[in-house]
């Protein structure tokens, strides 16, 4: 009997990614979705981490993990001063970097992620997270030396909570991280959508008569209105940059899909003795597997991009609440 393996890809976005608890939620109390493989960049990175080697088990240690996040609101404090009073600094995630307040220029962030490392070491058992009967955890970071995107794998090395702060170390907020020599920012300043390394992952799982599918959370909208002013401006150009490489995988997969449908239908009418059947390339495409289908779960009211820097426990539980919803109700269309 053929297999369903499935891949979870969680999208970066700060604050935003509350949306994602309420969304994995969801998926998790369907029984047939336990994903053989876990993707994620910056906050979906974290997530992604607590979901592969969380103590308290996936679904709880990331409700766990949004308690940690969550900054409790000041009694009788209006809602916009309710942000600006939390926004300095996040128990669970961040605090000011002494550096920076006595020498701006002369610093490399506002903040340092040093709290982060203990809700990470609270929340996750790196032995449980790293073993392979674990999903496959990968998570992304960009190396600032080279300006390109890197991959880290629990499938080809042992994962630390380095990996996971590298992912989500966005400049100038947060700092650099070091791992190996190596200085990495944010994953999301190269692609924000983690689908590459779904595609490579479930591509070696099964044989080919199984299923692959993949289930990518989308925090930030494709279709937006025009502009009216400068802030909207901003905000409208940082969503599609954000968004814009889903397209881009998007096209790919289906590019891969078509090419090897179109190799394998070359190979029914090509001669047993074609010196093509011999070349490096062709072989490689036989041995390529198709994703069978790539769901795309949608925020039905997606916010501003500042919405990032919001973590009031009020907005956290809100968009918890809809990533639930939106989940619920597209899994049933």
């Amino acid at each position: 009997m053929a297999h369903t393996y499935r891949a979870l890809v969680l999208q970066g976005g700060g604050a935003l990614g509350a949306f994602e608890m309420g969304a994995v939620k969801a998926l998790y109390e369907q029984p047939w979705f336990r994903p053989d493989v876990v993707t994620g960049v910056s906050i979906g990175a974290i997530s992604a981490a607590v979901l592969t080697g969380a103590k308290a088990g996936p679904v709880a240690g990331l409700g766990l993990l949004w308690e940690r996040l969550a900054i409790p609101e000041i009694p009788f404090l209006p809602g916009p001063l309710q942000l600006l009073f939390a926004m300095p600094r996040n128990p669970g995630m961040y605090r000011i970097n002494p550096e920076y307040m006595w020498s701006p220029t002369g610093a490399t962030s506002i903040c340092t992620t040093a709290p982060l490392y203990s809700t990470l070491a609270d929340l996750i058992d790196l032995d449980v997270l790293n073993s392979p009967k674990s999903p496959e955890l990968v998570v992304t970071a960009t190396n600032i030396q080279t300006g390109l995107i890197e991959e880290f794998s629990t499938r080809k090395q042992r994962l630390g909570f380095e990996h996971i702060v590298a992912s989500g170390s966005l400049p100038p907020s947060f700092p650099m991280t070091e791992i190996d020599g190596q200085h990495y920012w944010d994953g999301g300043l190269f692609s924000n959508t983690p689908l590459h390394g779904a595609f490579k992952s479930l591509e070696k799982l099964g044989t080919d008569e199984d299923r692959r599918e993949i289930y990518l959370v989308e925090l930030f909208p494709r279709e937006g209105l025009v502009p009216t002013n400068m802030s909207q401006v901003s905000n409208r150009m940082s969503q599609m940059a954000f968004e814009s490489k889903i397209r881009n995988e998007m096209d790919h997969y289906i590019r891969w899909n078509d090419t090897i449908d179109m190799v394998n239908a070359i190979a029914a009418d090509l001669p047993k003795d074609s010196a093509v059947r011999k070349t490096p390339l062709f072989k490689s495409f036989l041995k390529a597997r198709k994703i069978d289908a790539v769901h795309v779960i949608r925020h039905s009211e997606p916010e501003l991009l500042t919405g990032g820097a919001d973590f009031t426990q009020q907005t956290i539980q809100r968009r918890i609440a809809q990533g639930y919803s939106d989940t619920m109700s597209q899994l049933a269309a």
